[in-house]
């Protein structure tokens, strides 16, 4: 009963109104972002793009200068740089149909982007961050902790290396990062002088459970420390219905990061959001979706 209260809510807060995938839209790409001099043409003439504008099959985009970023309608990054006419039919015809599909629905995509009405994006970040506390993600800290880790109280990971990093009012101090089972027992330890360490959770995972706590302290100042967060390694199901892509350019990070972030993956999502951000530093887009959810995991 509880699990299937959890689902409507969800469901209620998430999906209200038509949600459907992008492999049922009509266009052919979204654009992710745009720098430079990158235009659409049309009857009446070249029209210049902008962040979430849909193109279809029979349209072109022109590129006097600049980056072009592009989510195929089957969730593939696309990405353009040279100067040049494309033909939007045939740069679909060059995604790979076998190419897996990134599991991430059209308004979340909207979400991400920000291309609504003011009163429709509010309304949008609203509803995730409703999301979000309804599976207990944005559950907010006391404000009693000198040092707040990057990341939910509450995360799911999977099951690889994660630099984890914290904010702290301490100057000068030495930290001590601690990774703990559910049996209170300590598992691995990192001591740095660096607002960072990294976890490699795989074989802790496969050695202590599912499920581990993660705080941070200053060496030497037991009541200078962080709260204990949780990190559940994702389920099986979660990590199959992904269909991340492996290409290394900022359009397909974005896309991931997005895939991500729908399924919960928020350290995952932010990591995808921070190298698209610093490939393409001049796509305003891809940094304002690094800076949003670095906000939210920092609880800003």
């Amino acid at each position: 009963m509880k699990n299937q209260v959890k689902f409507i809510l969800v469901a209620g807060i998430f999906f209200s109104g038509f949600v459907h995938s992008f492999a049922q839209s009509s266009f052919a790409f979204k654009v992710l972002g745009v720098s430079g001099s990158v235009k659409k043409q049309t009857p009446s003439g070249p029209v210049a793009l902008t962040t979430g504008t849909k193109l279809m099959a029979d349209e072109s985009i022109l590129i006097e200068s600049g980056y072009c970023g592009l989510m195929h309608s089957s969730g593939k990054g696309v990405e353009l740089k040279n100067p040049g006419t494309y033909a939007v039919n045939d740069l679909s015809q060059n995604v790979k149909a076998g190419a897996k599909k990134g599991k991430v629905s059209e308004k979340y995509v909207s979400y991400v982007m920000g291309q609504l009405t003011r009163e429709e994006a509010e309304d949008i970040n609203s509803n995730h961050r409703k999301y979000m506390e309804v599976t207990g993600s944005v559950e907010r800290a006391s404000t009693n902790y000198r040092i707040k880790m990057i990341a939910l109280n509450s995360n799911e990971v999977l099951g690889k290396s994660y630099t984890l990093s914290w904010v702290s009012n301490v100057k000068d101090a030495e930290y001590i990062l601690e990774v703990n089972n559910l049996f209170n027992e300590v598992v691995f330890t990192a001591r740095t002088k660096e607002n960072s360490a990294a976890v490699d959770f795989g074989p802790l995972f496969n050695r202590h459970g599912k499920n581990l706590i993660v705080a941070v302290r200053v060496a030497g100042k037991q009541a200078i420390k962080s709260r204990e967060y949780t990190f559940k390694l994702a389920s099986d199901e979660t990590v199959a219905d992904l269909g991340l892509s492996n290409e290394k350019n900022s359009a397909s990070y974005m896309v991931n990061g997005m895939i991500c972030e729908e399924h919960n993956l928020f350290m995952d999502a932010l990591s995808f959001y921070r190298e698209a951000s610093s490939s393409e530093s001049s796509v305003d887009g891809y940094k304002n979706a690094y800076q949003n959810l670095l906000n939210l995991l920092a609880g800003k």
